[in-house]
């Protein structure tokens, strides 16, 4: 390449990057000149009457830039005021509003006395939010202060609200009173629609709410509905409601409550208003009434609609408050998928920071002493009124403690006294019931006996004579006739029937053998004499019955046998004992015969015993049956001192 080209080819390039260069400075310089003009008309402005809605953010960000470094001036301290407003009013981003606040607080020196009035005022607002109660108090004195330097009466009542507001939040209604007493009297000086008189007669409503004069406090909520004072301040509609929400709560009134803290939903979220601070305690509300009605699915959607717009919005107190109500009653898996754990401590370890970085600031100001001073003789005065009704509350303390340990003695005593009497009842009932199941089965199986023995001995008897008469008139030859034979056959299985009858009236080895063996034994026995084959298995430890239960259970069993073997036609049938861990024998007895009509009305004789003997013990039984077979399962609790020798009566 040569020399010329080269030279050519160099101031091509540099006239190439410098157009789009020049293109970028002139831009910046613009935009320099816009936030310049922008600072300059808004210093032309009354603070109160600035539309921060209107402002361009990106201007007052480089006005910020370019102030950041320089001296203390006044434009720095109109920057960092205009926005901490911007972003209280408009963004409400709570932390940032505070931050640009405190910043300019350090600038008060070339405020006017509007702008520090509303500096305190917003401060104070930001310090309620983070119930940060000494700086709230701090600064709502400061402000007070101030509007008394302007001599402002709107402003005085305004600032006299304020601090009532802050006393409001700890409950303290003695200090809350005084400074409301005081705006009352200015209310004849101020202009009669002004938006403090709704705060006026909002936290007066307040506070009687929470010294549960609900009278009084409905009184001002008429005062505020009745004589429109909202039509001057539709944006505090929501406050209202939220407020009108937590009487009727108090009210134990729970719809009327419901209703609103819907309403200021509604109007939160509405044209009317902005403001998104009602929004978090308004759910939390809903959340914690539908709680108390047992709702938990609605409860935790408005407690999760709390944690969402104080998440979003920069409402670190109350949304904190709202997260652990979460994490209590949320199962594990959702809190996780929440990432509530993460929240509590990042909202827990943000607020203190802001509460640490507030006190920080404060700490700079050289009026810090002040606060110190005024937060103790608050401290001071509390303790004096608390001393001159300590005596009273010690007295009643111990009163009502003594009233209630002779309450807590006698119903002791009232309540061990039935106790007593109860488990008394229920010894005498349990005696008596195995009285009446003692005497049943002695009865019955004196009966048994008896009918066995008379079968025995006199029936059967008389049929084994008749049997061997003719066997022996057979044997001797005096006749071949066939009917002889057949009377022979008759007789034999007759004999056998009465010998099965006798057994099952009265099995000699019930006395010293257990209920498992005994049942063992009627299987072998009934496979033997039927067509049935009877099998017998026992899962679990047995339990020793005494003779009595023995013979009950071992009669139902039996009863069922009988059926299957009559009625059943069945080739195979098993009979289970199942001891639980839970002390209950379950049996089960099943067969593959062709079933019955279990909802038939009449029951047989056979049912009729089952049920009767299992009704006597206190036991439970099913039955499932269908052309495939037939089920019993009987359930017979264990804790039955009834069923063992050990029970002394």
């Amino acid at each position: 390449m040569n020399p010329k080209t080269a030279i050519v080819l160099i101031i091509a390039i540099l006239f190439c990057s410098y157009t789009p260069l020049h293109s970028q400075v002139k831009k910046d310089i613009e935009k320099q000149d816009e936030a310049a003009n922008l600072l300059k008309e808004l210093k032309g402005t009354n603070i109160e009457d600035i539309d921060f809605y209107d402002i361009d953010i990106d201007n007052l960000y480089k006005l910020n830039t370019s102030f950041k470094e320089s001296k203390a001036s006044r434009d720095k301290a109109l920057i960092a005021l205009y926005l901490g407003v911007y972003y209280y009013r408009v963004e409400e981003k709570y932390t940032k509003s505070q931050e640009y606040l405190y910043a300019c607080l350090l600038l008060n020196g070339f405020l006017t006395l509007d702008e520090k009035d509303l500096t305190y005022t917003l401060l104070a607002d930001l310090e309620k939010i983070q119930k940060n109660i000494p700086n709230a108090l701090y600064f709502s004195n400061k402000r007070l202060e101030t509007t008394y330097q302007k001599k402002d009466f709107d402003k005085i009542y305004a600032a006299e609200i304020g601090i009532a507001a802050v006393y409001n939040l700890i409950q303290d209604n003695v200090n809350a009173k005084i400074h409301l007493n005081k705006a009352q009297e200015l209310e004849e000086k101020i202009s009669e629609y002004d938006i403090n008189r709704v705060w006026f007669r909002l936290h007066s409503a307040y506070m009687y709410r929470y010294s549960n004069e609900l009278g009084a406090s409905k009184k001002y909520f008429n005062e505020i509905f009745n004589y429109s004072y909202l039509d001057s301040a539709p944006f505090l509609i929501p406050y209202v409601y939220e407020e009108y929400g937590r009487y009727w709560e108090a009210k134990k009134e729970t719809d009327s409550a419901i209703y609103y803290f819907k309403r200021c939903l509604k109007y939160s979220n509405s044209d009317v208003t902005n403001d998104k601070f009602p929004l978090v305690p308004s759910y939390s509300g809903l959340g914690d009434l539908y709680l108390k009605k047992g709702d938990t699915l609605q409860a935790v959607h408005n407690y999760k609609n709390a944690l969402n717009t104080g998440i979003k919005h920069d409402i670190y107190d109350p949304t904190y408050l709202v997260a652990e109500k979460l994490f209590k009653i949320l199962p594990k898996k959702e809190i996780d998928n929440l990432e509530l754990k993460d929240y509590l401590i990042a909202s827990y370890t943000r607020r203190n920071t802001m509460l640490e970085g507030s006190k920080s600031f404060v700490n700079q100001f050289n009026e810090i002493k002040e606060l110190d001073a005024k937060i103790e003789k608050a401290k001071k005065k509390q303790e004096i009124l608390k001393l001159k009704d300590e005596q009273q509350k010690i007295l009643l303390r111990i009163s009502i403690i003594g009233f209630i340990l002779i309450i807590v003695f006698l119903v002791y005593y009232f309540r061990n006294k039935a106790r007593l009497k109860s488990n008394e009842i229920k010894k005498l009932k349990a005696e008596s019931e195995l009285t009446e199941l003692n005497a049943i089965i002695k009865g019955e199986e004196i009966e048994r006996k008896r009918i066995s023995e008379d079968l025995h001995d006199s029936i059967n008897g008389n049929l084994v004579s008749a049997s061997y008469l003719i066997n022996k008139t057979l044997d001797s030859g005096d006749t071949q006739d066939k009917t002889l034979n057949d009377v022979i056959t008759i007789l034999q299985d007759t004999i056998q029937d009465v010998r099965d009858i006798s057994f099952n009236l009265s099995p000699a080895y019930t006395v010293n053998n257990s209920l498992e063996s005994m049942v063992k034994y009627s299987c072998e026995r009934s496979t033997n004499a039927s067509d049935t084959d009877f099998h017998f298995h026992c899962f679990g430890e047995p339990v020793k019955f005494n003779k009595k239960t023995v013979l009950l259970i071992y009669r139902v069993i039996q009863e069922i046998v009988l059926n299957i073997i009559k009625h059943a036609q069945a080739k195979d049938a098993i009979i289970q004992f199942h001891y639980t861990h839970d002390d209950k024998l379950d049996i089960t007895i099943e067969d593959d015969g062709k079933g019955f009509d279990v909802n038939k009305k009449s029951l047989g004789i056979g049912m009729i015993n089952i049920k009767s003997r299992l009704e006597l013990i206190k036991s439970s039984y099913t039955i499932k049956s269908n052309h495939a077979g037939t089920s019993f399962y009987i359930s017979i609790n264990l804790k039955n001192e009834l069923f063992f020798d050990t029970y002394s009566y």
